[in-house]
């Protein structure tokens, strides 16, 4: 299993140039219906960082037999139609791209932490929408702590839905997490889930936060890393 994260905020015009030109037709058909300039570069570091991601994770530049087959299945999620037995997610936000690749499903998401200058009210009340009952009690305890806990457990709420890969067809609320200062978070499943799901947090830049899921497959000889767009020579 490989968990990779890019700067996508720091790419230039030529490099973003350069991979809209290598994009297989599904990035490109993404980034043609973005027109806000940086959702657009976040599209196209995604499509980069899913290659170096792939390059490193197979061991070869050879990907076009991946790249240039993805579809979306059932519910949305991206998968290579001719390989089925590599599994990957994409993740964006703030600058920065997220991308895990395994031979089992999986799912990652990565936030940034934005603090309302209005205090903690707005996540407040999305918690109440989306949280379980004991997570929204949990956000109540520290308002200091509110923002980042709050993405905490979007993050892993996140990571799971799109591990499992039934998009916005399963609440939210179905599953919850307990987070605690050491450790990683005590995940709550329907009593009818199956065994074999893993999920954790992943260390994230300043300012944000991220996490990932693995059904079938711990993460314990997961590699992790920060990556940066290589041009082509």
């Amino acid at each position: 299993m490989l968990i990779t994260m890019m700067n996508t905020a720091s790419l230039s015009g030529d490099a973003l140039e350069e991979i809209y030109n290598n994009a297989g037709a599904y990035w490109q058909k993404k980034a043609d219906r973005i027109w806000a300039a940086e959702k657009r570069k976040e599209i196209l570091g995604s499509a980069a960082l899913l290659e170096r991601s792939l390059s490193i994770y197979l061991g070869t530049k050879d990907l076009s037999e991946h790249l240039d087959n993805v579809k979306t299945g059932k519910y949305g999620k991206p998968e290579f139609s001719l390989h089925p037995d590599v599994h990957f997610n994409l993740s964006h936000s703030g600058g920065w791209a997220m991308c895990i690749i395994s031979s089992f499903p999986a799912g990652c998401d990565i936030e940034k932490v934005r603090i309302d200058k209005d205090g903690p009210d707005l996540e407040m009340r999305i918690a109440q929408r989306f949280f379980t009952p004991a997570e929204c009690e949990m956000l109540s305890r520290n308002d200091k702590c509110m923002p980042l806990n709050f993405y905490r457990l979007w993050t892993l709420k996140e990571s799971y839905i799109k591990a499992i890969g039934t998009g916005l067809s399963t609440p939210l609320r179905s599953v919850g997490f307990s987070l605690h200062e050491e450790g990683e978070p005590e995940i709550i499943l329907p009593e009818d889930t199956p065994d074999g799901i893993y999920v954790r947090e992943i260390d994230a830049p300043d300012g944000f936060a991220a996490a990932a899921c693995s059904i079938g497959c711990g993460f314990e000889s997961c590699d992790i890393r920060t990556v940066e767009y290589e041009y082509e020579t």
